[in-house]
Order: structure tokens, then C-alpha cells, then sequence
């Protein structure tokens, strides 16, 4: 065997299982890392997220888009599809105003929340995230959106300047609830 055979083996192997990983669905709520909750009897330490298919995540609702909610825990961010909340109990009862921050949704779940400091024009982003900036390559982006508006990933962005607050379903009170309906907030 050529010392070069097992690095070629790996390097397909690697190239493989990007393939498959590429063609996943990817519009589904990806979980958190798994951590075990310190005090479970507790009073939940953020907002309580029902989600419509059952059962409940306890995360800081950030901020939102046109198609989804910003949720943070533990310093993870993540895309919630609207469709997917069928109601959102506030910490404290404290129902707050979602801001529409620039959002850059990746493949693999995460969500890179702050301001789009260059659009793809290079064939990537880069969004400052507090004092850090991060680079996303457009490859590796699922949807991005400017001040919670949708934008193309493949090609220019527009500038900044649109409203600041989304048109669309909202997480305000309701009467209703269930997937793809309003979301109710106590």
C-alpha cells in the first residue's frame, strides 16, 4: 500500500459524507448541544417555547425574521420556523419587542445574529456578532436575512435601509395556535 492510500481514503470518505450531509432537509429545528439541567425542579431560567409537534423548549426568544424566531441558550443560537411554535410563555410573564438584527442561518443550524458588515458579492458574508466577526462562505448558508428580511444568498445584497420591522406573523397574542398558525403568548 502507498503511504498516500489512507489520506486518499479519508479524503473521499470526508468528501462523502459532505454529500450526504448536503442533501438532508434542512428546514427542520436543529437541536441544541446536549447539557443536563442543573436544577430540573426549578423555575424555568428563560422563556418557554411550545412547540406545535409537542413537547417544549426552554431558550431566550432574541429576535425574529419573516420565517423565524431567534432562540438562545446556553450561547447557542438557532432558527425556530414560525410553523413550528405553537405558543411562547415570556420569563417573568415579560413579553418584550423582537428586534429584526441581521441573521445569517447556516446549514448546520446555527444562526450568527448581529450586523452583515460585507454582503456575498465574494461568495461569502461576514456579520459582526458583538465585538467578533465572523465569515459564513455562501456555500455553507442556508438563508440570510437583513434586518429580518429575507435576502439572496446567491449574489448581491441589497444595502441596508429597509424597515426594521418585519411584515408577517408576529409572536403577539392570540387566540389561536398550532402549526403554521398564530403564535400565542401569555
Amino acid at each position: 500500500m502507498r503511504p498516500e492510500a489512507p489520506r486518499t481514503a479519508l479524503t473521499r470518505a470526508a468528501l462523502t459524507l459532505a454529500l450526504i450531509a448536503s442533501v438532508l432537509p434542512l428546514a427542520a429545528f436543529k437541536p441544541f448541544s446536549a447539557v443536563r439541567d442543573a436544577c430540573p425542579r426549578c423555575a424555568p431560567f428563560a422563556d418557554v417555547v411550545r412547540l406545535a409537534a409537542g413537547g417544549e423548549l426552554v431558550a431566550h426568544v432574541m429576535a425574529q425574521n419573516l420565517d423565524a424566531l431567534i432562540v438562545e441558550r446556553f450561547g447557542e443560537y438557532r432558527a425556530l420556523q414560525r410553523a413550528e411554535v405553537a405558543e411562547i410563555v415570556w420569563q417573568r410573564n415579560e413579553r418584550r419587542n423582537l428586534p429584526s438584527h441581521d441573521q445569517v442561518v447556516l446549514k448546520n443550524g446555527v444562526v450568527l445574529h448581529g450586523t452583515i458588515v460585507k454582503d456575498n458579492r465574494d461568495g461569502y458574508f461576514v456579520i459582526k456578532v458583538g465585538a467578533l466577526e465572523h465569515v459564513a462562505w455562501a456555500s455553507e448558508i442556508e438563508n440570510v436575512y437583513r434586518e429580518g428580511r429575507p435576502q439572496p444568498v446567491n449574489g448581491p445584497v441589497p444595502a441596508a435601509g429597509v424597515p426594521a420591522s418585519p411584515e408577517g406573523p408576529s409572536p403577539a397574542p392570540s387566540s389561536g395556535s398550532g402549526a403554521g398558525g398564530p403564535v400565542e403568548v401569555r
